[in-house]
């Protein structure tokens, strides 16, 4: 018997009904949600992750370069930084991200800016645990994802105990142990060679966070660094020195 036209009109409506998470019949009904898979790559997203200068720099990057072009098509940057954020708890706060309902899109890309709040209170040990562990958390949860290793900058004084030369000795020590580490992990190298804690232009009076010029020179840095990656896929290091 021919179906009616009130039953073809119901299932033109339920089939029209917006699918929504934990509706596993397309009706509108709700089910338990499992727990998320890893998210797959989504073309052209960039995060950015970091301590305060991260912050800083993507509060300048919208004061002054509200359509800063990183040389990725269709590229959206999400900034992530935090002030007082550290190396040894990265690991952690990635898989938290991961974990967020409104993280799933997987990065192309993610820079990673840490460390620098962590001289002088962990232990080069430490570091390089927490270093091998961020490589295997990106590769575990961020499936496609190329992490980007981006060189701890120098300071002109630091806040914890130690010496200038002592710590600065550090900063090298442990940026050079984790590019050697991305490196062996599939990732990418973004060095700064403009920075140096003489160069007192590019620093606010703390001699920790950057002045307007160093903003931009950390900026140049990032927007050079993705571009060359997106352009050159085999690119290891940059600047390719």
């Amino acid at each position: 018997m021919p179906a009616s036209k009130n039953s073809r009109a119901k299932r033109a409506r339920r089939a029209s009904r917006p699918y929504s998470p934990g509706d596993s019949s397309g009706t509108g009904a709700r089910t338990v949600e499992k727990d998320p898979a890893p998210a797959e790559s989504s073309e052209g997203l960039v995060w950015i992750i970091g301590d305060s200068l991260v912050k800083w720099a993507a509060t300048f990057a919208l004061g002054h370069y509200p359509d800063l072009d990183i040389g990725v098509a269709a590229a959206n940057l999400v900034w992530r930084g935090a002030p007082g954020a550290t190396l040894l708890r990265l690991p952690q706060r990635l898989r938290d991200m991961a974990s967020r309902h409104g993280e799933r899109r997987t990065p192309t890309m993610m820079v990673l800016h840490l460390g620098g709040n962590d001289l002088g209170t962990a232990t080069l040990t430490q570091m390089e645990a927490a270093l091998r562990e961020v490589v295997v958390t990106v590769q575990r949860l961020f499936p496609g994802c190329t992490p980007i290793w981006s060189d701890i900058l120098p300071r002109v004084r630091y806040s914890r105990a130690g010496s200038q030369s002592r710590l600065e000795a550090c900063r090298k020590n442990i940026s050079r142990r984790a590019r050697g580490i991305f490196m062996r992990g599939g990732g990418r190298i973004l060095s700064h060679p403009r920075f140096s804690w003489e160069r007192l232009e590019f620093f606010r009076e703390d001699g920790v966070h950057l002045s307007n010029l160093g903003n931009k020179g950390f900026l140049d840095d990032i927007r050079e660094g993705l571009s060359f990656f997106s352009l050159c896929p085999r690119g290891i290091r940059y600047p390719p020195f």
